[in-house]
């Protein structure tokens, strides 16, 4: 029983929620900006973007463009036990993505950014 409880408590910390407030480019730095929120404090956490289900789209204003979904994850593998909600700013670097990936559309659960054609 005692292996069990465990389990279970192993699995409700590993699904603590991880909101995506507000996302936006920042041309100057060529980067995302992604403000999170997610319960923990006890230790401090790493987050991956991954871009994921792409596919080219066709818009009027943009032409042919990559539409993703944006998903966040939490890459620390840390068991963390507090219950504070912690507010942070994210600064992702785009210079991996290749110029043909680009445009992209990118989806965060009910908001859409644009990672324009690089110059």
């Amino acid at each position: 029983m005692k292996a069990l409880w465990f389990i279970s408590l192993l699995f409700s910390y590993s699904m603590r929620a991880l909101e995506v407030v507000e996302v936006y480019y920042n041309p100057a730095h060529d980067q995302l900006e992604i403000d999170v929120a997610y319960e923990g404090g006890c230790v401090e956490h790493r987050f991956e973007l991954r871009l994921e289900n792409c596919a080219k789209s066709y818009t009027e204003n943009l032409g042919s463009v990559n539409v993703c979904d944006g998903r966040l994850v939490d890459a620390s593998a840390v068991l963390d036990t507090c219950h504070r909600m912690v507010h942070r700013k994210l600064k992702v670097l785009l210079e991996t993505l290749s110029k043909e990936a680009r445009p992209v559309l990118v989806g965060f659960e009910n908001q859409m950014v644009l990672i324009p054609k690089q110059s």
